[in-house]
């Protein structure tokens, strides 16, 4: 009974493998790989040294310009609810990513609010959501802002080579270069660079008091740049590690007031170990299920399945020319067949 099972059992493993084998990444990695609808996120930076240009009421003592002093950063992304709940298989995301910086000691130095929609599988900005931006105090509407590129958040599946990642500051994409792999907590990760070259970003009336000049108000540029560098868990797009060196200033006339300048570098938070374990899971399981067990599963379900037809076919090959126990004996040939049979030798 078992002989008879075996070949019909192998066949059968042998197809489910070989289903198996294309099913894990073209549906059951496409359902993994996918952004969350509400991430629930949060990140702290910190540095030291920084110089800070801080605007006060007069009663708070006007503006002030603080020299090596601490600055964190704070980052919240969360599900954006102001737009309604969105089906739990909608093609896109909605987030709303709160900043907040503070200097040590001193106080609150600015917040800002990004609506931003990116597509659950290829974590690229789609817009379709009315992305917005908000720096006032107040604004619970914002200004719509255009999304492009890479937003917050790396592909799932990185590779070796350069993203173009928004900068909110210039409202336009920079290109995050690789260049190198190295190692975070365990796990090999993808080291990218994002140089955001010296632009001008707007003008701003000031004191003329603040570039020690004789002039009630002066009209100065803004000038941007500033460095990012980020440590990428490739198989997740997760960023596991990240430093910014910033350096916003003013500038009227060959004189130059800092806004901020120092760099910052990711601290571990609350929750911090949670996310490093989910982070951990989706590099060893993201490529186990799209590539390691797909390998495995393809050639074995193959394997299984010819060896169960060979089985098969030993058991219904016909039988030999013996016959069977019962069968009528066969017919006595004829006179024509004996006219060709040797004569028997005569006696002397």
């Amino acid at each position: 009974m078992l002989r008879r099972l075996a070949g019909p059992a192998l066949v059968g493993e042998g197809v489910f493998l070989i289903v198996l084998a294309v099913l894990l990444p073209t549906v059951v990695y496409q359902r993994l790989a996918v952004l969350p609808l509400d991430p629930r996120a949060a990140q702290t930076a910190h540095g030291e040294g920084f110089t800070v240009f801080v605007p006060r009421s007069t009663a708070d003592g006007g503006l002030r310009l603080y020299r090596n002093v601490g600055v964190t950063s704070k980052v919240w992304v969360t599900e954006e609810r102001s737009q309604g709940a969105r089906p739990a298989d909608s093609p896109n995301v909605n987030w709303r990513v709160a900043t907040s910086t503070s200097v040590d000691g001193v106080g609150l130095l600015q917040v800002v609010v990004e609506g931003v929609s990116l597509d659950r599988h290829t974590a690229l900005a789609t817009n379709c959501c009315r992305d917005y931006v908000i720096t006032e105090a107040g604004d619970t509407v914002g200004e719509p802002v255009h999304h492009r590129g890479y937003v917050f958040q790396f592909p799932f599946g990185v590779e070796k080579r350069s993203y173009p990642l928004w900068d909110s500051t210039i409202e336009d994409t920079v290109d995050a270069r690789y260049v190198g792999t190295d190692r975070r907590y365990g796990m090999s990760v993808y080291r990218f660079v994002q140089r955001v070259e010296d632009r001008k970003t707007g003008t701003q009336e000031l004191p003329g008091e603040v570039f020690r000049l004789p002039d009630p108000v002066v009209v100065a540029d803004a000038r941007y740049r500033t460095t990012r560098t980020y440590w990428v868990e490739p198989n997740s797009g997760a960023v596991v590690d990240y430093t910014e060196s910033m350096d916003r200033r003013f500038v009227y006339r060959g004189h130059v007031l800092p806004v901020i300048q120092g760099t910052l570098a990711l601290e571990p938070g609350p929750g911090a170990d949670d996310m490093l374990r989910l982070i951990r899971t989706a590099a060893i399981g993201l490529p186990l299920v799209k590539r390691t067990l797909p390998l495995v599963f393809a050639p074995l379900g193959l394997a299984m399945l010819l060896a169960g037809a060979y089985l098969i076919r030993r058991r219904v090959r016909p039988a030999s020319a013996a016959p069977a126990p019962g069968a009528p004996a066969a017919e006595p040939a004829s006179s024509e067949a004996r006219l060709f049979e040797p004569m028997p030798a005569q006696r002397r």
